[in-house]
């Protein structure tokens, strides 16, 4: 895969439980795929944090008449 591809949101979920299935049945030697996994969905979580944070602080900066001092 190179730089410019990305993995779907969707993807990504069923590939975290895949692995947890993985780890279950098969032991630790699965882990470090689940652990990856895990990373890369709290950086997603983040991501949607923060952009709802901007669009939070953009309106707040709107209702109270400011226009971007």
């Amino acid at each position: 895969m190179d730089n410019n591809s990305s993995v779907s949101r969707e993807d990504t979920l069923k590939s975290y439980f895949i692995a947890s299935e993985l780890v279950v049945k098969y032991g630790p030697a699965y882990l470090p795929a689940f652990e990856r996994l895990q990373k890369e969905i709290n950086r997603l979580v983040l991501k949607d944090e923060m952009m709802a944070r901007a669009l939070a602080v953009v309106e707040s900066k709107r209702k109270s008449g400011g226009e971007g001092d």
